[in-house]
């Protein structure tokens, strides 16, 4: 054999395991997105979760607007939390922030929510709870986790019969 096959074999080498090392790294890092431990989202919709994904899970959506720094979904009569709802998601990069509308909602889905909620994040570090705050038959409450660096902020805000449910991924 002689050195510019050598020479060639050894490169054939480098470049099977550098597409290895590739297909690796990608390999986990999708891993890591679609199955990490702590998920965060609503339903089997997570923060982070591609878009096409979200339209496998979702189907498709009821609207879809193109802004100039990420997509917003609309779906119309889901069901979460045991009620049917609007739900409006927001890619950037991945499921951004989710946001879910109850028409003809009350104190008790309000409260119903938050506990849910509630039990899902107050186990998390940096868990934060704001104090609520009641205007007449006006409720609204925040909740969720703060490392500073990020975090997951839910609002929920009953405003006469309408319950919003807004939860934000800062990662």
């Amino acid at each position: 054999m002689d050195k510019r096959q050598i020479i060639k074999k050894k490169s054939n080498i480098s470049i099977i395991i550098g597409v290895f090392i590739i297909v690796l790294v990608v390999g986990l890092l999708l891993t890591y997105v679609l199955f990490r431990p702590e998920k965060s989202g609503v339903g089997n919709i997570y923060f982070g979760m591609p878009g096409f994904v979200l339209e496998l899970k979702e189907g498709k959506p009821d609207s879809k607007e193109h802004l100039e720094y990420g997509v917003v979904r609309i779906y119309e009569d889901k069901n979460y939390f045991g009620r049917n709802c609007d739900v409006t998601y927001l890619n950037v990069l991945g499921v951004q922030e989710i946001t879910l509308q109850y028409e003809n909602a009350d104190k008790e889905l309000y409260q119903e929510i938050f506990e849910q909620l509630y039990g899902v994040y107050q186990k998390r570090h940096y868990f934060f709870e704001e104090e609520e705050k009641v205007e007449g038959n006006d409720y609204s409450i925040r909740i969720g986790t703060d490392d500073g660096a990020g975090g997951i902020t839910v609002d929920l805000i009953l405003k006469a019969d309408v319950l919003t449910v807004r939860m934000i991924s800062q990662h």
